[in-house]
């Protein structure tokens, strides 16, 4: 019991919940992690497609640091993981019948999942 549990929950990505006050929604999350022990069954489209907006999060960055060196920017830099994470969301959400996605985001990272996640041109968001 106490291997599976360090599988699940001491891993290379750590997990809190416990701070949640709602016992459903804390429940709902266990179940989830540990009947995949916090490892998901992906396929390898799916990790390919993951690694592919890792990628494009990635250079996009690159590419505002060096046009617009010295600039004050709000960058995705060392979060770039929310870009495939939202991706996911949104691919599932509409997978499920979703037709409207209202998204707010403080400045950081917004042109990054503009451009990586929304699909907008780098020209309409003023690049």
């Amino acid at each position: 019991m106490l291997a599976l549990l360090k599988e699940t929950y001491c891993g290379s990505v750590g997990v809190e919940f416990m701070h949640l006050w709602n016992p459903e929604e804390r429940q709902w999350l266990q179940e989830r992690m540990e009947s995949t022990r916090n490892h998901p069954h992906l396929s390898r489209e799916e990790r390919r497609r993951i690694l592919e907006k890792l990628w494009q999060a990635n250079r996009f960055e690159q590419f505002l640091h060096k046009t617009y060196l010295g600039q004050k920017r709000f960058s995705l830099e060392g979060a770039e993981t929310v870009v495939p994470m939202l991706d996911g969301l949104i691919r599932h959400a509409a997978a499920l019948g979703c037709d409207t996605l209202v998204l707010g985001m403080a400045h950081r990272g917004r042109l990054n999942v503009q451009v990586n996640v929304l699909g907008k041109s780098a020209a309409a968001v003023g690049i």
